[in-house]
């Protein structure tokens, strides 16, 4: 999670669209999310935005050490 000025980025997570896995055993996914801080936040429906990622992926990625 980061905090760009009024933008809210979220990295990654675990997904489970058919509803199969429990959270533990769900496949991790790279997607980014952005939420704009700018305006009022409706909290029953925000106005999340897929800014990029890909097919879900098998376990997190890690960047160098």
């Amino acid at each position: 999670m980061s905090v760009v000025q009024d933008s809210l980025f979220i990295y990654g997570g675990k997904s489970d669209d058919s509803n199969s896995f429990s959270y533990a055993q769900a496949p991790w996914t790279n997607d980014i999310l952005y939420l704009s801080l700018s305006s009022p936040i409706d909290p029953t429906s925000p106005s999340w935005i897929l800014v990029g990622g890909s097919d879900n992926s098998s376990a997190p990625a890690q960047g160098p050490a």
